[in-house]
């Protein structure tokens, strides 16, 4: 756990300075995420495991938006077992197929793999490149030379239409891009398929700023639809309530680097205090 600011670091100042483009560097980065990536999400976000494993019940359907390589894709399958489904969305064609051979591995018969980002609108788009993080692509021009490549983009009310039953729990990780997602929901916020919906997100006002979403309006949406909040403290390994005030005091716009996770519930507890 020691290592994970100090790798953080390290990724932050190769990106800076164009370091990660260099081929040894991607190589090296290519095999660790290969190799170790898996192993990494378990190590750093035992925090967030642990509050998918109490949220997720046999027979649930769990979206995985952002899936990357697949980590929470596997243990959504797992816990939602055979009765469930899982929905995994990426774009990156690396991670996905990546994500497609770990799934094929550990034989989740009953996840479905989605090659697209989840927006506002269906199409086509420009996905900006990290050439350090692949954890880090992002939909929209941060500004800072990225390479891009042309992605398909999908709407999750139309890509559940003709989807019957229950939507039960959704993680996004998106780089910033979360307001669109949620967004995307579209009536299916105020729909009896969700009335048990919980969200387990990425809350990083920054690049929610850049994506063009205002942060506390992100908020005071979920709120609107019902939703309260629980902030996800990796480092304290803390599940807490939170306002909206205080996340905004706490997390500043103008902060590059603030960020947190949090779960999002309506009129719902964790059926356990953490351990």
């Amino acid at each position: 756990m020691f290592l994970t600011p100090l790798i953080r670091k390290a990724q932050d100042y190769f990106s800076e300075h164009g370091i990660g483009k260099l081929p040894m560097v991607r190589a090296a980065r290519d095999i660790f995420v290969r190799n170790c990536g898996l192993s990494w999400w378990k190590i750093t976000e035992r925090t967030q495991t642990k509050v998918a494993e109490q949220m997720v019940r046999p027979g649930h359907t769990a979206v995985d938006v952002g899936a990357n390589i697949g980590y929470y894709t596997l243990k959504l399958s797992e816990l939602v077992g055979k009765a469930g489904r899982v929905f995994a969305f990426e774009p990156e064609p690396d991670n996905f197929h990546l994500l497609a051979r770990n799934v094929a591995r550990r034989k989740c018969g009953n996840v479905t793999l989605v090659q697209k980002a989840v927006a506002t609108s269906a199409g086509t788009m420009r996905l900006f490149l990290s050439s350090f993080n692949p954890g880090d692509h992002r939909i929209y021009d941060s500004g800072d030379g990225r390479q891009s490549v042309e992605i398909a983009t999908v709407r999750l009310d139309t890509f559940f239409e003709n989807i019957p039953g229950s939507i039960d729990f959704i993680k996004i990780d998106v780089q910033g891009a979360e307001g669109g997602v949620i967004e995307s929901l579209g009536n299916l916020l105020n729909h009896p398929r969700t009335k048990h919906l919980a969200i387990m997100t990425e809350y990083w006002p920054a690049g929610l700023r850049r994506f063009g979403t205002n942060p506390k309006m992100f908020l005071e949406n979920l709120h609107r639809h019902g939703f309260t909040f629980q902030n996800i403290d990796e480092q304290k390994k803390t599940v807490t309530p939170v306002t909206i005030t205080e996340l905004l005091t706490r997390f500043p716009a103008t902060d590059e680097r603030g960020y947190t996770n949090l779960l999002c519930v309506r009129n719902e507890k964790l059926a356990a205090p953490l351990q």
